[in-house]
């Protein structure tokens, strides 16, 4: 888990509980808090295409190491080695799917992916707080006989 999740995860805890004996102020709150996270949402949805593109410009390269047809100029610049390139195409995904440089950039892309997915989730019970909030008016009215 990277401190930016932590973190969001702290910032979430409070921002989704409910203050049961401010009502009003809760109500107050939620455009504002919705607006917060939604800014969250777009700047870590932002990162999280980057670090996609990077990923898939990655794969693209290996592939072309892995089934030869990198030229050595461009080969030496990654700093890559001659051997082990010319796999069979049906053994392509085993290489990829262990390549060190490949497994960290996928690891960026899908803590990035867990990131923006938690913030999706926090927008949506932020919103659910008002539904909780009527409930909450409905069921003391009920109980207080009203």
């Amino acid at each position: 888990m990277t401190d930016k999740l932590k973190d969001l995860i702290e910032e979430s805890k409070e921002d989704i509980q409910i203050n049961f004996l401010e009502l009003i102020n809760e109500l107050n709150r939620i455009p504002t808090q919705v607006g917060k996270w939604l800014t969250y949402h777009q700047v870590q949805r932002q990162k999280m295409i980057l670090i996609e593109t990077d990923y898939k410009k990655m794969v693209a390269l290996k592939t072309k190491f892995y089934m030869g047809k990198m030229d050595d100029d461009e080969r030496e610049k990654y700093g890559w080695p001659l051997e082990g390139t010319k796999v069979l195409k049906t053994d392509l995904h085993m290489w990829l799917d262990s390549d060190d440089e490949l497994i960290k950039e996928k690891h960026k892309y899908k803590m990035q992916e867990q990131i923006v997915s938690f913030i999706e989730t926090t927008i949506n019970s932020i919103q659910d707080k008002k539904w909780s909030i009527k409930n909450y008016i409905e069921w003391k009215k009920w109980t207080e006989g009203g």
